[in-house]
C-alpha cells in the first residue's frame, strides 16, 4: 500500500511598506559620494547608472569594482577583482566575477580565470566587500551590499 500523499503548503510572500516608505517610487535615492558612507548609515548602497561619482582614489590590489563596456547599443557592467594596482598607463589588472545563474544578486569567480587590464576611465565604482555565508559550497559566491538591480550587470 502507497503512503497517502501530503498536501503541499502553499505561501504568499507580500512586501510591507512601512509609512517611511511609503514616498513617491519615482523619486530616486539620494546620491552619496561613495558605498561605503551608505554602509556608515546601515543601508544598502543603491547604484543607478546616473549616480556615478568620479573615483576619489584609485582602487587598491583586492578591491572589487564596477567597470563599464561600451556595447553597440547597450552600456553593460561587469564586477571585477583588481590583481594589480595602477600602471604607468593607468590600466589595473583585473579578474572578471560571473553572475550566478541559481542565485539572485550573487557572483562568483569562474573555473577558468578572465584575466584582462582596464582602464581607470572605464572603472565607475569601487565596492564594498562582499559578503559570503552558509555552506563550503555556497561561500564561494559573493553577495555585495548594493542594489544591482537597476543596471545590467552581467
Amino acid at each position: 500500500m502507497l503512503p497517502a500523499k501530503r498536501a503541499k503548503k502553499s505561501t504568499v510572500k507580500q512586501l510591507i511598506l512601512s509609512s517611511s516608505e511609503s514616498g513617491s517610487e519615482d523619486d530616486p535615492p539620494p546620491c552619496k559620494d561613495s558605498c561605503s558612507e551608505w554602509e556608515e548609515e546601515g543601508d544598502v548602497c543603491p547604484i543607478d547608472r546616473t549616480n556615478f561619482p568620479p573615483l576619489k582614489e584609485a582602487p587598491k590590489e583586492g578591491n572589487y569594482i564596477l567597470v563599464e563596456f561600451v556595447d553597440k547599443k547597450s552600456k553593460v557592467y561587469y564586477i571585477g577583482k583588481v590583481l594589480k594596482e595602477e600602471d604607468d598607463e593607468g590600466d589595473f589588472e583585473v579578474t572578471y566575477l560571473r553572475r550566478s545563474l541559481k542565485v539572485k544578486d550573487k557572483f562568483c569567480l569562474p573555473n577558468v580565470a578572465d584575466l584582462k587590464s582596464v582602464h581607470r576611465s572605464d572603472v565607475k565604482l569601487v565596492l564594498p566587500s562582499p559578503t559570503c555565508s552558509g555552506t563550503k559550497r555556497q561561500q564561494n559566491l559573493l553577495h555585495f551590499d548594493c542594489d544591482l538591480s537597476l543596471i545590467n550587470v552581467k
